[in-house]
């Protein structure tokens, strides 16, 4: 019985690791079909990612409760501090920046996402831009165009 439930523990963690490695590959898949996708719509000039200055965000949305002693008991409120300074140093060096994801729908660049609050370039890395992207991609290929003369159909609100 004990071999049984041990081969039993084997096979699913063998299954397991089986899925986690599959996850990785589709999502390595699907990274590299965004990146030539958009690569390929960027060269046709169809779509374009843009870095723009968050006017918007304000320093305590930014901080949020990164340098709060309640919710951060495993740090000094002394490093919470000199943490806040180089934060505020860094917000004050880079700025704070938006990424904006648009399409071309044949007559005017019409915004298809955007993620707002980023200091400097600390979205790079972070998936949004991928996010982005792919959305922005759907939003393009979504557009339906008159035959005739090829300009973007309008949508008929409903009353």
């Amino acid at each position: 019985m004990d071999n049984l439930f041990e081969l039993a523990k084997s096979i699913t963690k063998v299954y397991q690791e089986g899925m986690k490695q599959g996850e990785k590959e589709e999502a390595k898949n699907m990274k590299t079909q965004i990146k030539n996708t958009w690569e390929t719509l960027e060269q046709q000039g169809v779509v374009r990612f843009a870095v723009e200055p968050d006017e918007i965000s304000q320093l305590a949305d930014l901080e949020g409760d990164l340098f709060n002693p309640t919710f951060n008991h495993s740090v000094t409120p002394e490093k919470l501090a000199e943490d806040r300074e180089t934060f505020i140093e860094k917000v004050n060096q880079d700025g704070v920046w938006g990424i904006v994801g648009e399409y071309w729908n044949g007559e005017r660049w019409q915004q298809a996402d955007s993620v707002w609050g980023f200091v400097g370039d600390d979205w790079k890395g972070s998936g949004y831009d991928e996010d982005i992207k792919s959305l922005t991609i759907k939003a393009f290929k979504k557009q339906k165009f008159c035959p005739t003369c090829h300009r973007p159909m309008k949508e008929i609100p409903k009353p």
